[in-house]
């Protein structure tokens, strides 16, 4: 057992020496080289020390790529003081990111050795000449040799999170020059690293990103504006150095600023940078004029009055958000820079500094515009996102030798993405040692600097975006000779499209312009040259029928290679369309006879949450996975278990007309409905309203008084002396200790995931005030106790199952003793009307909460009453159960044991084949019918639970239902659409309500998931209303085609309409089971973007059960017209109900022996 720190500095030079290594001249302790020395100047692990810091050995012997790669080593002994063992291996925040702060820098062997590692090549970026490119980072603690751990990282930049920690647990990667290579040769980064490091650099940038947004809008800076500035000040804080890598001119740094015209020394440094680096005086004078907002507000040279900080010293005039980073009173622009060099630059510039491992500059610069330009219409562009752009790059395969354009450039991503799968190509060729083969002897960086220059061309009308675009190619090392500023169509710039010669093509148009925006792709290919290739991401409109002219032209000199149909929510929060990718092949005249590909990408497997992606479905492996099924089709080699090709994948060929572009007018899917269809059909419809009898959203209990059996229990109360008495909430509760949590509700999932597993509660109203799920680690799980919401309306629930709090709320208790769920339900009540005073401008925290007082019912002791409430809620939840059984009974569903007739229409129905021809249409994840919230367990049945006896299944052949088949009807054939008239002039805000009431009784439709599609009650007197009939969804981004049935009266309010059978009168049975058939059929078909209104709809082709020709005579049930089996339908429906409302009944049992006991007891 070691006992201080310099036994492990001992066992660390013994080991050295057992590898041949010589201290002194193979390594050095607590020394390093004059270089080494200086370069380590400013970054002692010590707050106050003067000078360097000094690792505790350091190794400068070793090469790679004839370039030293020093290995700086920091020390630890295991153990406190009194012998108790304490890892002092590493520290780590809470989001499990490497700490840097002095106390885990001096306190810990990584996270010191990592802190030595990027001070260096921090200060290598500085100088003129550069000796590192990477470091290797040692950390090494224990507490005896037997108990001793090594980390070896490789760091690549400045970053916080620019370094990966290798596989190597030992010290024998030093031992030769050999040894040393294969150990960084197996240290580069994998495609999974890659995603881990820029998921964690996301998730830093996008914490200063969001402070950096408030700093300016407190400061009244637009979101364009923000844009520009970061744009505007990042270039001015790059130094420029010539070709010999001698530095011509030193970026600013925010020392430089004194407060004296600020804004106008930024810009001078700007115009100086742009100088050196645009030779172009007219895109030099674009740029600048963009800029100018920097230094165009005097007041943001002025040193602010009104701010005071926490974080800052005593008087710091300074936002607090950058208080910390300035102690002394700093203009507006000095507090903007000093946030964005600390934060920003140093952060992207970090990566950006070691080119041959990840250019990850694109993606975190994105982020940021996208999260300034906020929703995308303060500048009317839609930015692609920059795993699209490299993906479509990709598909393209581009290389070094092509010539890419993009004619709507936006930012540059696209140019950005080809720019560096082109300087790959290059890198490859010269590990190959093909590069004097295909270049003579021009060496990867001649090359790569010939490309950029001469390889890409952009185009880009908006001003603002033009700036950004040319900052977005000089921060990725120029790139921005060949963008332009103006218009595509414009003959001058029409003339440098030509002349260019264009071998690849990437775009993603204005969506605002005409024909969607396909005149872009149109002019770019016409431009081209011969067998060039173009992608377009575009709206799905486009190729459906919104852009025919432009397209038909396209196919007559061009042809249409694949169709792959995008997200949905791909370009959520900025704008929702649908979106797919169209890519061709230049000057070859479409052959109509060839099949295109049609590829369904929409699970890409990310969730899109405001700002921010969530991996939820192995999105990496999937946007690989991609570009094989786009080359190989139904041979690619993907994982089965993540892509199903023959759902996926389609061949087909495409018409003249320019319509039938997308993978939804191809994709062929079975219309025939399934058992799985109608079990959801039926469990949701009942589901719906057993919901709204539990929550009394039905007519006949509207206006009810106090039942007489709740007056009796009152009137027994208060002639047992009971009586209500006031208590302050502090005496009687107490708030529930919990631990804050760092997430952000907009990145977390709203559903429950593996990981994501704990329902989290914030201030909102519905679903108890859960609103999304955080993983159980490191979260406090509470249970029965009362949630209050401490901001807006101030809602209270009572929370029978685990949960943790995330933010705007808290958790309150009963002091005395543990209640049971009866009890606090009652509480709970009671402290809504107390809470009723609070809302958003008087939140209701518990400081305040806790002085109010609670009417509490007290027995003659002066006890609080809690057999009382027990008795009270038991009451109430026997009416509702009493209700239910009404409803059970109404319904003719008091006996659940299927009948013999029902148990041979399920085995029918499972005999059911021979589908129809089948119907192009679009296969989106899932069926919707009905609706609503369950207040109890509502389980699927299986197909077990139709096995009948072998007599029965011995007389199949003969029994009713025995031969049906499925034949196809169009939906006009039987329905007709039913018009439903407002008859009243109404005022939008007053004539409708969320929740029913005296007034208000009769459900309105409109495009809503679920709850059957109500949202609104309306007057009876307003609407014409109908009943027992069916309805169709006709608008919204994820309602569109969805069919539901209503039995009672209701009303359409907007965005659908109704539907009836034209010879028979629909009911209950034959109405579930007609609106899921419908569905089956124009669901897949439809979309927000090409909306099933009846016109489309009463075209579509439905498949219904019917009795063979042979047999419709002797079947004296058939329908006469159709042969349409009604009387097998009915009987199907009735006994999947059955199974379904089992549950139902076993609930009311259940609740009926709980309140036996309570009021017996």
């Amino acid at each position: 057992m070691w006992s201080r720190e310099s036994d492990v500095d001992d066992y660390v030079k013994d080991t050295l020496k057992k590898l041949g290594l010589v201290k002194g001249e193979h390594f050095r302790q607590q020394d390093a080289s004059a270089y080494l020395k200086e370069s380590l100047k400013g970054f002692s692990k010590t707050k106050n020390a003067k000078g360097g810091g000094i690792p505790d050995f350091t190794c400068e012997t070793l090469k790679y790529d004839n370039r030293v790669v020093p290995v700086l080593f920091e020390c630890k002994f295991s153990a406190n003081s009194k012998g108790t063992f304490v890892d002092r291996m590493a520290s780590f925040d809470k989001d499990n990111n490497v700490r840097f702060d002095q106390n885990a820098i001096s306190g810990y062997a990584l996270n010191g050795a990592l802190h030595y590692a990027r001070g260096i090549l921090e200060r290598e970026q500085e100088k003129e000449k550069r000796e590192y490119e990477n470091c290797i980072a040692v950390a090494i603690a224990g507490k005896s040799p037997e108990d001793i751990a090594i980390k070896v990282y490789l760091v690549f930049g400045t970053s916080s999170n620019a370094f990966i920690e290798t596989k190597t647990q030992n010290l024998d990667f030093l031992k030769s020059q050999e040894s040393f290579k294969d150990f960084l040769d197996n240290a580069r980064l994998t495609e999974i690293q890659k995603n881990e490091i820029l998921k964690k650099q996301k998730l830093i940038l996008g914490r200063y990103n969001r402070d950096l947004n408030k700093l300016m809008h407190s400061h009244n800076i637009t979101a364009p504006q923000r844009v520009l500035y970061v744009a505007g000040l990042i270039l001015s804080m790059q130094s420029y150095y010539d070709e010999k890598y001698k530095r011509i001119c030193s970026g600013l740094k925010p020392n430089d600023l004194d407060g004296k015209n600020d804004g106008e020394r930024i810009y001078k440094q700007i115009e100086k940078y742009l100088e050196m680096k645009v030779s172009d005086k007219k895109k030099r004078d674009l740029m600048l004029a963009s800029f100018n907002e920097i230094k165009k507000d005097p007041y943001r040279d002025e040193i602010p009055k009104n701010f005071t900080s926490k974080q800052g010293q005593k008087k710091n005039p300074n936002n607090q958000i950058v208080a910390h980073l300035l102690s002394e009173s700093a203009s507006i622009n000095k507090q903007i820079f000093a946030y964005i060099y600390e934060y920003i630059y140093k952060e992207i510039d970090g990566f950006n500094a070691h080119r041959g491992h990840l250019d990850v500059m694109g993606e975190l610069y994105s982020e940021f515009l996208k999260y300034a330009l906020g929703d995308g219409k303060e500048l009317g562009i839609v930015l692609t996102p920059p795993y699209i752009t490299k993906m479509m790059a990709e598909i393209l395969e581009i290389t070094d030798t092509d010539k890419v354009m993009d004619l709507a450039t936006g930012s540059a991503g696209f140019l950005v993405s080809a720019m560096s799968l082109m300087c790959e190509k290059v890198k490859e060729k010269e590990q190959r040692g093909d590069l004097k083969k295909d270049y003579g002897d021009k060496s990867s960086e001649e090359l790569i600097n010939e490309l950029k220059k001469n390889q890409l061309l952009g185009v880009e009308l908006n001003a603002e975006m033009f700036a950004l675009a040319v900052t977005n190619m000089i921060l990725r090392g120029d790139g921005s000779s060949q963008i332009y500023k103006g218009n595509s169509f414009d003959a001058s710039i029409a003339q440098i499209i030509r002349e260019f010669g264009a071998d690849k093509l990437l775009l993603n148009p204005p969506f605002t312009f005409e024909e969607n925006g396909m005149p872009f792709i149109k002019i770019g290919l016409d431009n081209m040259s011969k067998n060039g290739l173009g992608a377009i991401i575009i709206q799905d409109s486009a190729g459906s029928g919104k852009a025919i002219n432009t397209n038909k032209e396209i196919l007559k000199h061009h042809t249409l290679i694949a169709s792959i149909k995008m997200p949905p929510d791909l370009f959520q929060p900025m704008a929702g369309v649908q979106t797919s990718i169209y890519v061709f092949r230049a000057k070859i005249p479409h052959d109509f006879e060839k099949s295109v590909k049609f590829i369904d990408f929409r699970n890409d497997g990310f969730k899109r949450v405001k700002r921010n992606l969530q991996e939820v479905d192995n999105p990496s492996q999937r946007y690989e996975d991609i570009i094989r099924i786009y080359k190989g089709g139904l041979n690619a080699k993907v994982d089965s278990t993540l892509w199903n090709l023959k759902e996926l994948y389609v061949e087909d060929t495409i018409t003249q007309n320019g319509n039938d572009w997308n993978f939804d007018q191809h994709k062929t899917i079975d219309t025939k409905p399934t058992l799985e269809d109608f079990k959801k059909c039926v469990s949701d419809y009942l589901a719906w309203e057993v919901s709204n009898i539990l929550k009394q959203e039905n007519k006949a209990s509207l206006g009810k008084s106090q039942s007489p059996r709740l007056k009796e229990l009152d009137e027994k109360f208060k002639q047992n002396g009971g009586t209500w008495k006031e208590f302050k909430l502090e005496d009687k509760f107490e708030r529930v200790a919990f631990k804050k949590l760092a997430y952000k509700k907009s990145d977390l999932p709203e559903n429950a995931t593996q990981e994501y597993d704990l329902p989290a509660l914030t201030c909102a109203r519905e679903n108890q005030g859960l609103s999304c799920y955080v993983p159980r680690n490191e979260a406090t799980i509470l249970k029965n106790v009362i949630s209050v919401a401490a901001n807006g309306d101030a809602p209270a629930f009572y929370q029978s199952q685990e949960f943790t709090i995330l933010q705007d709320a808290y958790a309150i208790r009963f002091k005395d003793k543990e209640l049971n769920s009866s009890q606090y339900l009652f509480l709970t009540t009671l402290l809504q009307k107390v809470l009723t005073q609070f809302n958003w401008s008087n939140k209701s925290g518990w400081e305040r909460v806790k002085k109010e007082k609670i009417l509490l019912p007290i027995d003659k002791q002066e006890n609080i009453a809690f057999d009382y409430m027990e008795s009270y809620i038991a009451e109430l939840e026997a009416e509702r159960v009493e209700e239910l059984e009404a409803y059970l009974k109404a319904t003719g569903f008091e006996n659940f044991i299927l009948n013999q007739n029902e148990m041979f229409a399920l085995q029918s129905f499972e005999k059911l084949s021979n589908p129809p021809k089948n119907q192009k249409a679009l296969n989106k994840d899932s069926d919707f019918i009905g609706g609503g919230e369950l207040n109890y367990p509502l389980d699927d049945f299986t197909k077990e639970s139709f096995t009948q006896t072998p007599q029965i299944q011995s007389n199949i052949s003969t029994a009713p239902f025995a031969n049906l088949q499925w034949k196809e009807f169009k939906i006009a054939e039987l329905f007709e659409k039913i018009e439903l008239k407002k008859l009243n002039s109404l005022d939008t805000r007053n004539f409708r309500v969320t929740k029913p009431d005296k007034e208000h009784t009769i459900p309105a439709i409109v495009a809503k998931v679920g709850n059957n599609g109500v949202m609104y009650y309306v007057n009876k007197n307003d609407f014409e209303t109908t009943s027992n009939k069916i309805v169709v969804i006709a608008d919204g981004a994820v309602a569109s085609g969805l069919v539901y049935y209503h039995e009672k009266e209701f009303t359409i309010l907007h965005n659908a309409y109704t539907i009836a059978l034209k010879n028979k009168n629909e009911n209950r049975e034959n109405g579930l089971f007609l609106a899921m058939i419908i569905q089956k059929s124009i669901f897949e078909l439809f979309n927000y973007e090409n909306k099933p209104t009846w016109n489309k709809v009463k075209n579509v082709s439905i498949c219904l059960p019917i009795y063979p020709a042979s047999s419709c005579k002797k079947e004296q049930n058939a329908d006469q017209d159709h042969q349409i089996a009604f009387d097998f339908i009915e009987t199907f429906i009735k006994a999947l109900q059955k199974e379904s409302l089992k549950q139902v009944d076993s609930y009311n049992q259940a609740k009926i022996k709980a309140h036996k006991e309570v009021i017996k007891a």
